[in-house]
């Protein structure tokens, strides 16, 4: 028979205290360890629990006066982008089957990869005249190459930034000026394996450009940059850039959800001889959230996009995904 002294419930209740200040003190291990977690968790999702978790972001609204608007970091750029230039600031992704090449020691496959773009940073406007404005922005980007053929080794990466203003001066002439610094570099890896190494590219340039829609779907563009930081003998000053594009968003969707496009690209360098460097680009389109999607193939003659070749030129077929902000 079981006993039930009266000696049992002391001795249970003094084991089950026991344990749980065993228990206690586990615990108390683990929540230091995971403390700094869950305030880090609370601060980020504490605001956000209040809301619904669907509900879209509200758009900074508009500062307006009885004649003029001023826009707060707007999504959109009066100036559209030189859509085939291998040399412009936007987010993309490449691969290259290189047809010929200056620079030394290169595969025949690489990685183009791009980042960056034109940030808006305060847009003005009449309330009056809508399809005229007046944009401050920032430009910032990376573009490198990695060679496929030797481990995705880096051959070189350019850094950019620097300040523009654009205008629209109305439903079909947009124009652009503005400072960017350039400050080429030559992949760790690629001086280890060819010894080649740097020259110090660095460019500082005031920058000029106009845009006109020729129609609803052709537009056409020309820009000029004088470079007045040079950094070595070789370099240049001048250098111009013309183009057409042409952009169909209706053809597969409506509202201009899903098209097509096709560009090209001429620039000529001083620091070339002017020789003319060429570019074409076709693929599909899909417009959202106020960016626009790009899918397609590009043919590239010319002076590669890193500035620590610009003598070399190079030719190359590629396929690619971009992304203009």
């Amino acid at each position: 028979m079981l006993s039930t002294g009266p000696g049992l419930p002391e001795r249970a209740l003094g084991s089950f205290a026991a344990r749980s200040s065993r228990e206690r003190s586990c615990l108390g291990q683990k929540s230091a360890s995971t403390g700094l977690l869950a305030a880090l968790c609370a601060l980020l999702g504490g605001a956000a629990a209040a809301q619904d978790p669907l509900e879209p972001i509200e758009p900074i609204e508009p500062i307006e006066s009885r004649r003029w608007a001023f826009d707060l970091f707007p999504s959109t750029d009066p100036y559209p982008p030189n859509v085939a230039s291998p040399h412009r600031l936007t987010n993309s992704v490449e691969l290259l089957a290189m047809g010929s090449s200056g620079i030394a020691g290169s595969g025949d496959s690489r990685m183009f990869l791009r980042l960056g773009g034109r940030f808006g940073v305060l847009r003005l406007r009449p309330r009056a005249n809508p399809s005229r404005s007046l944009q401050l922005g920032i430009e910032a980007g990376f573009a490198g190459q990695f060679d496929n053929d030797a481990s995705q080794d880096n051959i070189g990466w350019d850094g950019f930034y620097g300040l523009t203003v654009t205008a629209a001066r109305g439903p079909r002439l947009a124009w652009k000026a503005g400072l960017l610094h350039t400050s080429a570099h030559v992949g760790d890896e690629y001086l280890e394996r060819t010894g080649r190494g740097r020259i110090g590219y660095t460019r500082e340039e005031l920058l000029a450009g106009l845009n006109l829609d020729l129609s609803a779907s052709w537009r056409a563009y020309l820009e000029a940059a004088h470079a007045h930081e040079l950094r070595i003998d070789l370099q240049r000053p001048w250098r111009v850039q013309v183009g057409l594009v042409f952009e169909d968003r209706d053809r597969f969707a409506g509202g201009g959800r899903f098209g097509w496009y096709a560009a090209a690209d001429l620039s000529s360098w001083e620091e070339r001889d002017w020789r003319t460097d060429w570019a074409l680009q076709a693929g599909l389109l899909f417009p959202a959230g106020g960016r626009v999607w790009r899918a397609g193939i590009a043919y590239v003659d010319g002076r590669p996009p890193l500035g620590e070749f610009f003598q070399d030129s190079e030719s190359y077929l590629s396929a690619g995904l971009w992304v203009d902000l």
